[in-house]
């Protein structure tokens, strides 16, 4: 389970032109290691698996957050994003029909929380990659990434829609809101109650699709094939966009796991940011992937 504190650290970026494009988008691909594909988070986002619906997931400001709301707030999402996706021969970017257009890339402007762990798989199972956006940096640095990203859709809160949709409309990418996801109140005594709507009905012992790409657009489950683009610092030139697959991202979580000893009993705090690897990945990644 995680602890998410608000109390997030930002590190700020100046930008330059570095614009990613189909080629270089398969020339950052990162190598994947095969024995990562068992390792349980990669499932979560690229197999089918049995979750326990009504374990606890995430912890934050009183609430709580199962893994069954999450995971429900995702599919609802994810058949947006679909819906708001350029159609197959629109990315095309080459003559050859050897060589398929890369992913959709999606940009993700959200709070520390459950939102973001809803919204980043709902980006997967619509056969996207995520591009998070750092919450704490102004229009112009946002308008840099969604630009050089080349997204197609932005994701973001109401509180947050006044500055993203304009910039999101400026490059041609749909902006869409995202939902809040359900939550459980914790109250002093222990005791606990529903804060929020309800999700729907959810049966956690039935194992989810949770990859559901568009035909056309993510050819199977290939650990290969992208899932995020981290920008980097820009302390010595323009931010570059590394693109990290499911293949590698399940190679440092199963590696952490091995090192760590982590299992569902473990829980951690979690105070970094969330548009880099470290945040996401060791502190976000690790204990949902072993259902902390």
């Amino acid at each position: 389970m995680l602890r998410i504190s608000k109390s997030c650290h930002s590190h700020l970026q100046t930008h330059s032109k570095s614009r990613l494009n189909a080629k270089k988008l398969n020339q950052l691909a990162v190598s994947s290691n095969e024995s990562a594909r068992h390792c349980r988070y990669i499932q979560y986002c690229v197999s089918n698996i049995k979750v326990p619906g009504s374990k606890i997931a995430i912890t934050q400001n009183g609430y709580e957050y199962s893994y069954a709301s999450i995971l429900r707030s995702s599919d609802i999402l994810s058949s947006k994003i679909r819906s708001l996706l350029p159609s197959p021969s629109s990315l095309s970017t080459s003559s050859s029909a050897a060589i398929p257009p890369p992913p959709p890339r999606v940009a993700l402007f959200a709070q520390p929380g459950p939102e973001y762990v809803a919204a980043t798989w709902a980006i997967w199972r619509a056969g996207c990659i995520v591009v998070p956006l750092a919450t704490s940096h102004p229009p112009p640095e946002l308008d840099y990434v969604i630009r050089d990203a080349d997204v197609s859709v932005v994701i973001g809160s109401a509180d947050s829609e006044s500055k993203l949709k304009p910039l999101s409309l400026a490059h041609g990418a749909a902006f869409l809101l995202s939902d809040p996801v359900s939550a459980t109140t914790v109250h002093h005594d222990g005791s606990s109650a529903i804060n929020t709507e309800p999700t729907p009905s959810f049966d956690p012992s039935v194992s989810l699709p949770l990859i559901q790409p568009p035909v056309g657009l993510v050819e199977g489950r290939d650990p290969d094939s992208g899932a995020l683009i981290i920008y980097t610092s820009g302390t010595t030139g323009r931010p570059k966009g590394a693109l990290h697959t499911h293949g590698s991202l399940a190679a440092q979580v199963a590696s952490l796991a091995e090192a760590w000893k982590m299992n569902e009993q473990d829980r951690v705090l979690h105070v970094l940011p969330l548009h880099h690897i470290h945040g996401i990945v060791n502190g976000l990644s690790l204990p949902l992937a072993y259902g902390g």
